[in-house]
Formats: structure tokens, C-alpha cells, sequence
């Protein structure tokens, strides 16, 4: 009987055992039970036994039979191919067996009896091929093993059977690249299916079409989405010679050497069709010619060129190419007839995290309250790429080595007692979310503000208005979703300096729990020309991978003031305009929220503020008796004196006019004065008196000083520049 190949559930654990999951419609007519042994034949020729498994739900009538990936690889089947399946009703004893690792395992102890032990435990059916998981001794992991010899034939171990390891040789094992170690891409893998697997495998359907099928295919994004590992699983799920090319492969020492390295390989694979030729990051293969440093370089583009317009003529070949530099790429390879296609492979989003963090983890030895805290560590890694998110698991991985290794054993080799009690647990996966950041974040304008709410006094309207425009919609994003709601494009902080307008931008990323991009005013702009505007480009390319994202633009007022003005040059002017485009490009569903900030808003350019840009305003005013009264209960917290309500009253009505930035700089000055006065090695205490002297030494004309000087002190714990009063 013939059966269509299709994968298994991700959640399969693998196992000695090589399991088919048939269509219990074909069981029945075959006359098989769950764990009966049957032959699996491919159209290769390739025959091994496997043992039946119950059937899944929803493959009644489907005419499927579900192989796991050791099985598939094993037998050569890709998904959707067609197998022949066979009872195998009395499968022998095999006598003799010899193993091939896929990793050195010659300092493994007594591995031979644990592998005899555990595969006749197992009843594993092997034949000639076959790919088998088996752990290591005492639960330390696993690896897979590939059976170069079974005599006298496909069968099942038993406890008689003489087991033997191969001496390792690399790449003997390796299990090939599928689809299944790929997440987060469903989409994709569907639209390079249907991009490369029909014009290959039938391109008679676009003849009868009288089209032309692709014949280039360019995919882009940021570094560690996983670009070159998807290509690897096409390679391997789709029945083609698969051609790759680095550029250090292709450029040669001797003149016109590339250029023949190129048409050697476009000539191998069309006579060798189906087949695919892969260019990873082949912008370091086609640089823009205008830019190429040598003549070698620019005929080596040209050579690319003229051989991608000849594919046109060959049907079966199909170029891939990928590259994190799009804009670095030579425009003529981008027209139609080259490269066709353009597929933008971005960071996953929260369910895409959880799929990649499951193939991650799916051998890992996960304790139950590390699996169930799976769906919030994929909620909490914003802007984490698949690359980022490998490091993550092995990092927590060497988290549950440490708890277990013994401080003073210098070979770090943990006991064996403890070997078998080995486990990730959720305390690793936290500490190793600590430790590891996104490789997006590595840059030095990204920040991951450590500001609280509850660190913010005051402010209790600007609060409560942030709250309802920002944190709620980016926390729920779905819920505003179905409402047809979205977070704004701009929010305009303003107020005189040293209102609490960066603190509270800070602390607004810290409570949406997303990626926090801080630019200050003046850093955009370079001597360099084109390079300002470069810049801006740049933030909001790295917020939208980074999405959800806040962007908080310090003194706004120096990056886009009026056009026109005394103040404004050709610079400024084309800083206006770029950010102008950029916040128009920010549709609904961006997730990426721009926060301004401004003592001058009169100084803006008008265009900045309509509605879609920066059309919500938020002023921020000196604080009355009751918020100056929160911010002294946060800036006075880490002194101990947050529930003296007596002392904070008094300090509250006696700092009448003062900004956020003076009351910190208040709790600042007092405890200056309890370290002058304190005893050498004594602990030193601040209290009632030490504030009172702060107070009287600053004094009211003081106090002022420091509301209106907006280069004044900034209190560590508030974090706020001083701001000027209203009024005398």
C-alpha cells in the first residue's frame, strides 16, 4: 500500500524506536495494531522497518503516513512523496550491529553495554541506514547514531545482539536541515515552496501558461533571522542538486579566475537540473559597481549579470541569494529576469519565538515549570532573533551545569550522583534572559531603561493619559486590534527642563516591557553630507526590527526646527523632512511609538505637529503641594524617611515652586551633609535634621536657581534635570 509522507507534531520526543503513524483507515485494511512492525520503502529503493504508533486525530481517510525526521532522513522521503508500506509480521534478531555516531563519543564511559541495554530495552527495529536517538549513560543528553552494518538483515535488537561504534568520521550522522528546525517562518516556507519547488520539479506548468517561472529569488533581512538555515532546509526538502556559493570560494588570485568559477557553476547546474545555486551574502560577491574597489570586483558583477539573464534558457536552475546589506547590493541585479522575487525575512514575532524556542529546547532535559514557562519567555523577548534565541537555551543550559558543579573540583566535572538529576529549570531560562541580548540591542543608542512607575512622583495626569495611549495598547495589542485601535505615531512630551520628561519616557518603556531607543537631539547630525539624515533612517530601520519599540527623541526642537527660520540650515531642513517621511512610513500596525521631548515647542517645525505625527501634546507643569509631596516619598525611599508624612508635608509646603529635578537634588544635598559630619568608619544616616540643613543651604532664592538653571544637578534617584519655574 501506498502512503503520502507528512511530519509529526513538533511536541514528538524522539526515541530509539522508529515510530509511523499511519492512517488508521489503512491499519485496518493492512490488518495492523499499534506497535506491529512494518517495511517502509521509498522510491529510492531504501527499505527499513518501523514500528506502528497510534493514530493521530484528524488523519482518518487521509491516505498519510507520519514519519519523524531520523525516519525521513533515513529513508530519503521528503514530505509529500509517496511510500510503499508493507507488514513486516515476524522482523528476526539481528545478530550483529555496528553504530556510527554523529559527535565523538570515545570518552564516553561504558557506552557499549548502556547502547545494547537501551536499544533491546527499546525493541528498536534497525536496518541498513537506519538514524536512532539513544541517550548517553546516566541521562546526560543523547546524540544519534546511524547503523552502518546490520546482519543478517532489517530486524529488531535484542539482548543477544553484539553491538559495536564505528570509529567517528565527521558528518557520518549529521541529521540534514528540514523544515522542522526551522521557526517562526510558516509563511515563508509556504511562499518559497511555491517560488522554487514549481518551477524546478514542473516547469512544463508555466510553459502552458506561456510565463516565464522565477528564475531569482533574493532574500533579505537582519543578521540571525535565519536566512541561509531556511535555504539549507529547501535544499534538503526539495528534490534538486543544491550548488553553494561564498564569496571567498569564488574570487581567485589569477586574472578572470571568478569570473570562470561563476560560469563553471552555472554550467554544472544546468546540466545537472533540478537544481539550486545558493549566494550567501552575496552583496560581498555584487557590490554596488560605482563603490567596487578593484576592476576585478566590478567585471566579476558583470559576469553575474549576463549569467543570471541566461537562466531564462535553462529550465530547472533557480538562483538564491541572501544578504542583511540590501542597500549595499548593486541596483541592476534587483530588475526583473535576475533577481524576481524580493522576501523579507524579518525577526518572529511572539508565537514565531515560541515555535524556535521549542526546536531549541525539544532535546533539552526541561523541568515542568521550565516548559510552562515557555509562552512568557517568548512574550518577553522583543526584538530576539533566532539566533539570539539559540544562545539563549545554550546559555541556560550552562546555567543548570553550573548549579551542579562542585566549586572546588578543578576539572569542573560534576559528580555523577548528579548527573541524573540534571534538569533546566526556570531559574535558568531566567538567568540566561539576564545574561543574553538581542543582537540588535548591542548597539550603544539602545537601552534597557530599569526605571519603574513607581519611581515616577507625580506627574499623576501625564500619567494616566500615557497610560491610556501607550502602555494599554502595546500590552493588549490584540484586544485594540479587534477595535480597530492602534498606539499613536508620536506623542510630544513638553515642558521646561528638569520636568520629568526623560524619567517619564524611560519609565513608560520599562512598563510596556518593550525595546526602549533612545536618541539625544544633537547626535544625529554629522559633518558628513547625507549622513544625517542616514542616521534617522537608521533608528527607525532598527525600531521597526526591534518591534514594539519606543523611540524617545531628546530635545526634539534640535532636530527639527522650523524650516525657514534663522535657526534652520540645509542640514536641519533635510533632518525635518527624513523624519517627516519616517513618521508617515509608521503604519497602524508598526507597533513602534515615538516619543518627543521639548522645553520649546514654539521652535518646532509645524509640520511635525498634525495629527498622525506628534499631534498629541502632553504638557508637564510644576508639581503641587500633593505630587511634590509623591516625589519627595521617591526620592526620600532609599533614605528610609518615605513614610515620615510629618516630614514630608513640611518639606512639601516649604519647596512651594520647585521642579522634580530640585526636590532630588534636595535629598542629593543632604546626604552630602551627613557624610561631612560623619565619624570615620561609622555608618552613615541621613534624617530629619540633615534635610532641614539641606533646605535652609539651598534656601528659597537657591531652590530657584536650580528650577531655572537647565544645566543643574541631576539626582540619581529621580534622574531629572531641573526645570524652571511659572511665574516669579
Amino acid at each position: 500500500m501506498r502512503l503520502v509522507v507528512d511530519r509529526l507534531p513538533p511536541d514528538h520526543a524522539p526515541g530509539a524506536g522508529a515510530f509511523a503513524y499511519l492512517d488508521p483507515v489503512c491499519m485496518d485494511e493492512l490488518h495492523l495494531a499499534p506497535g506491529d512492525a512494518v517495511l517502509l520503502v521509498s522510491r529510492r529503493g531504501r527499505r527499513l522497518p518501523a514500528r506502528t504508533a497510534g493514530p493521530l486525530s484528524g488523519d482518518q481517510g487521509q491516505g498519510t503516513a507520519r514519519l519523524d525526521r531520523y525516519l525521513r532522513q533515513a529513508l530519503g522521503a521528503r514530505v509529500g512523496e509517496q511510500i510503499s508500506v508493507e507488514p513486516f509480521p515476524h522482523p528476526p534478531p539481528v545478530r550483529h550491529l555496528v553504530l556510527s555516531a554523529a559527535v565523538d563519543v570515545s570518552m564516553v564511559p561504558r557506552l557499549y553495554e548502556h547502547l545494547a541495554r537501551y536499544l533491546a530495552a527499546q525493541g528498536a527495529l534497525v536496518g541498513e541506514g537506519s538514524l536512532v536517538y539513544a541517550p548517553f549513560p546516566g541521562g546526560r543528553g543523547g546524540t544519534v547514531y546511524r547503523a552502518a552494518l546490520v546482519e543478517p538483515g532489517p530486524g529488531v535488537v535484542t539482548a543477544d545482539t553484539q553491538v559495536e561504534l564505528a570509529p567517528y568520521a565527521e558528518h557520518e550522522a549529521e541529521l540534514a536541515v528540514t523544515f522542522e528546525d526551522v521557526g517562526g517562518m510558516a509563511q515563508h516556507i509556504r511562499l518559497l515552496r511555491e517560488l522554487v519547488e514549481v518551477p524546478l520539479l514542473l516547469p512544463h506548468v508555466y510553459h502552458q501558461l506561456g510565463i516565464q517561472g522565477p528564475r531569482g529569488i533574493l532574500l533579505h533581512g537582519p543578521p540571525g533571522v535565519g536566512k541561509t538555515l531556511l535555504l539549507r532546509a529547501i535544499a534538503n526538502e526539495i528534490d534538486a542538486r543544491f550548488y553553494y556559493v561564498s564569496g571567498p570560494d569564488i574570487i581567485g588570485t589569477y586574472y578572470g579566475e571568478g569570473e570562470g568559477n561563476l560560469r563553471r557553476i552555472f554550467g554544472e547546474a544546468a546540466h545537472n537540473a533540478p537544481a539550486i545555486i545558493f549566494f550567501d551574502e552575496i552583496d560581498s560577491i555584487a557590490p554596488r559597481r560605482s563603490v567596487a574597489s578593484t576592476q576585478a570586483e566590478a567585471r566579476l558583477v558583470s559576469q553575474l549579470l549576463a549569467l543570471l539573464d541566461g537562466l531564462h534558457q535553462m529550465d530547472g536552475v533557480v538562483a538564491i541569494a541572501t544578504t542583511n546589506r540590501l542597500d549595499s547590493l548593486e541596483p541592476a541585479l534587483r530588475r526583473p529576469g535576475r533577481f524576481d522575487c524580493e522576501v523579507y525575512i524579518g525577526p518572529p514575532d511572539q508565537h514565531g519565538r515560541l515555535e524556535i524556542l521549542r526546536i531549541h529546547t525539544r532535546e533539552m532535559p526541561l523541568s515542568p515549570d521550565a516548559a510552562e514557562f515557555l509562552p512568557e519567555l517568548a512574550a518577553r523577548t522583543h526584538g530576539f532573533v533566532g539566533a539570539d534565541l539559540m544562545e539563549l537555551c545554550r546559555e541556560a543550559g550552562l546555567s543548570a551545569l553550573r548549579r551542579h558543579l562542585r566549586p572546588a573540583d578543578p576539572s569542573l566535572r560534576p559528580p555523577d550522583a548528579d548527573l541524573s538529576r540534571l534538569h533546566v529549570t526556570r531559574q535558568d531560562l531566567e538567568s540566561a534572559l539576564a545574561r543574553v541580548r538581542p543582537s540588535a540591542l548591542r548597539q550603544a543608542l539602545v537601552a534597557v531603561p530599569q526605571v519603574s512607575w513607581q519611581d515616577v512622583g507625580g506627574l499623576f495626569a501625564a500619567k494616566r493619559r500615557l497610560w491610556d495611549l501607550v502602555v494599554r495598547p502595546l500590552r493588549e495589542p490584540e484586544r485594540y486590534r479587534r477595535l480597530g485601535l492602534h498606539p499613536p505615531a508620536g506623542v510630544l512630551l513638553e515642558g521646561p527642563p528638569g520636568s520629568g520628561k526623560t524619567h517619564l519616557a524611560r519609565a513608560l518603556a520599562h512598563e510596556t516591557q518593550v525595546n526602549f531607543i533612545a536618541v539625544d537631539g544633537p547626535e544625529v547630525f554629522s559633518q558628513w553630507l547625507g549622513e544625517s539624515e542616514e542616521a534617522v533612517r537608521q533608528i527607525f530601520r532598527l525600531a521597526r526590527q526591534l518591534a514594539p519599540a519606543l523611540v524617545f527623541i531628546d530635545q526634539l526642537d534640535a532636530v527639527a526646527p522650523r524650516r525657514g527660520s534663522d535657526a534652520s540650515t540645509r542640514t536641519s531642513e533635510r533632518v525635518v523632512n527624513q523624519l517627516l517621511a519616517e513618521m508617515d512610513g509608521l503604519d497602524s500596525g508598526a507597533q513602534v511609538v515615538v516619543i518627543g521631548a521639548t522645553n520649546r515647542a514654539d521652535l518646532l517645525d509645524p509640520a511635525l505637529l498634525r495629527p498622525g505625527r506628534f499631534g498629541l501634546r502632553i504638557s508637564l507643569s510644576l508639581p503641587d503641594q500633593r505630587e511634590r509631596e509623591d516625589i519627595l516619598r521617591v526620592v526620600l525611599r532609599p533614605l528610609g524617611l518615605a513614610e515620615d508624612g510629618d516630614l514630608i508635608e513640611s518639606l512639601a509646603r516649604r519647596t512651594e515652586g520647585w521642579s522634580p529635578a530640585a526636590l532630588a537634588e534636595l535629598a542629593v544635598e543632604a546626604r552630602r551633609r551627613a557624610l561631612a559630619t560623619a565619624v570615620e568608619g561609622e555608618d552613615v544616616a541621613v534624617g530629619p535634621r540633615e534635610l532641614m540643613e539641606a533646605l535652609e543651604a539651598l534656601g528659597t532664592e537657591a531652590g530657584e536657581r536650580l528650577a531655572t538653571d537647565s544645566a543643574g544637578s541631576q539626582g540619581p534617584s529621580q534622574g531629572l534635570r531641573p526645570r524652571e519655574p511659572e511665574g516669579p
